[in-house]
């Protein structure tokens, strides 16, 4: 059974208190409840695991990866997020951590790369669950041939991740990348029949390969486990990649979709787009970090305030599917 999904927009909820728009009759309500609750967690919770994809959920998606660089904002936003004493912050990406940690200068953080192959302590020691030679040795066969493939073609970028690829065909012809595509999955289905253990993931015009059973999901599960019983998860992203942890915490945490069309998830709520994301990363930084002031008997730096002027236009209260 297809679950509705309530549209969660911070902005346009405090929008519409300030307004006077939300009484007890009001069919934005349920809104309201769902942004009270996220408030009560970030309060109460002892901690908070904050985690975040990287391309599509904090920066917009671009036609190459290289371009998606994060704003100063943003950056300014990660950094007091991850000092702040109540908060795991986390990035989970199917980028490198070596490439994460360029992207986002920020101490504190941890990197979680290639989908869970590789992870990157707040102390910057770096943990990698390296595959077999065997597999290895064909992962470089397959890129190869998937090189050879796209040889001349134009609009196709394949990254090589040492432990997994990626082709990227946001800028190639429409029918050519279809066909390209269909080719790819060919090449990577023999090489599971001689039992080569890949997996294919198709997202946002994009193909991953990577080992089977590495996935977001589980470097979600194993942070979870690291934080213990008390923490709270929140986790945020935009492709099916992130599905896994979704998964995960289906009956603990909060999880959210960043998406500006309705699909089938196994996230609690959505968010339209990365504004979104930030606007209401504003908002979890401004209640824990004033809880925790609260609660201390000396202040560290004044609560953050959020900007209006920077947010996005208020959205419709509505759910999935109508």
């Amino acid at each position: 059974m297809q679950t509705q999904y309530t549209f969660l927009s911070s902005g346009c909820f405090l929008a519409a208190l300030r307004a006077g728009q939300l009484q007890d009759e009001s069919p934005a309500r349920p809104q309201w409840l769902v942004m009270r609750d996220l408030e009560r967690y970030c309060r109460t919770a002892p901690r908070l695991l904050l985690c975040l994809d990287y391309d599509g959920t904090l920066v917009p998606i671009t036609a190459r990866p290289e371009d998606a660089r994060p704003t100063p904002a943003v950056l300014d936003l990660l950094t007091r997020l991850a000092s702040t004493p109540r908060i795991m912050l986390a990035i989970v990406s199917g980028r490198p951590v070596v490439e994460l940690s360029t992207l986002l200068p920020v101490s504190g953080l941890t990197l979680i790369g290639t989908h869970g192959l590789e992870i990157r302590a707040p102390n910057g020691s770096v943990s990698q669950m390296l595959p077999t030679g065997a597999f290895m040795l064909a992962m470089a066969r397959v890129q190869r041939e998937i090189r050879q493939l796209i040889r001349g073609k134009d609009g196709f970028i394949l990254e090589d991740k040492r432990q997994a690829l990626t082709l990227h065909y946001r800028l190639a012809d429409p029918q050519e990348a279809a066909q390209t595509v269909s080719r790819v999955q060919a090449i990577l289905r023999r090489y599971q029949r001689n039992g080569v253990a890949l997996e294919i993931l198709h997202g946002k015009k994009v193909v991953e390969i990577r080992p089977v059973g590495v996935n977001k999901g589980k470097a979600v599960a194993a942070l979870l486990q690291q934080a213990g019983s008390t923490v709270f998860p929140i986790y945020m992203g935009d492709d099916t990649t992130d599905e896994d942890a979704f998964r995960v915490l289906a009956d603990r945490g909060l999880s959210i979709l960043v998406s500006d069309v309705a699909r089938p998830t196994g996230a609690h709520y959505y968010v339209e787009d990365p504004w979104e994301v930030y606007e209401l990363l504003t908002y979890v930084l401004a209640w824990t970090v004033h809880t925790s002031e609260r609660n201390s008997p000396a202040r560290q730096s004044p609560p953050l305030q959020p900007n209006d002027e920077a947010f996005v236009p208020c959205h419709p209260v509505r759910a999935r599917g109508t």
